[in-house]
């Protein structure tokens, strides 16, 4: 009875760890990675929301009765009538994200700003002349376009993420 072990009185031979560590390891790490990508994905999303959200805020703030007003006013506007300082505001809360791979579309009253602009479609709809005084709206969409690690590995295709943010101007 010496040399045998088992049920059935087979002796283990010293590969099969090996070919058993073989066959599982790979669907281990696919989903080990997989986790990993999905938790960057999360992240990604979470500082995307958060940037159009405090792009919004600083425009609220920064109205046409603000002492530094941020986008198109009617009667035109000396500080920063193109909303250069509302993009600026989501890029420096863009945490970990390199600002030249955002896309920042800031609309007020459902209009960017400047006359040659297209309209914003995402905006919500037509509420009159883009302005930034107290009680118009102001809208900030901010795309990132996903690349995961991984996909230079396996074929993964990369994704667009984005958050956006609508509210109504204060000062």
């Amino acid at each position: 009875m010496s040399g045998r072990s088992g049920i059935a009185g087979r002796r283990r031979g010293p590969g099969q760890a090996l070919v058993e560590f073989a066959i599982v390891a790979p669907l281990f790490f696919v989903l080990m990675f997989g986790l990993f990508e999905f938790g960057r994905a999360v992240y990604y999303i979470q500082v995307v929301n958060n940037a159009a959200r405090e792009g919004t805020r600083y425009a609220i703030v920064h109205g046409s009765n603000s002492l530094r007003p941020s986008g198109p006013m009617l009667n035109g506007n000396p500080w920063d009538p193109t909303g250069r300082d509302v993009v600026q505001a989501v890029d420096s809360f863009a945490v970990g994200i390199d600002p030249a791979s955002l896309q920042v579309m800031v609309c007020w009253n459902g209009k960017p700003p400047g006359p040659a602009a297209a309209p914003c479609d995402n905006a919500g709809g037509d509420y009159g002349p883009g302005n930034n005084d107290p009680g118009s709206t102001i809208h900030v969409r901010v795309t990132y376009q996903f690349q995961p690690v991984l996909s230079g590995l396996i074929p993964l295709p990369s994704f667009t993420l984005a958050g956006e943010s609508t509210l109504v101007i204060n000062h």
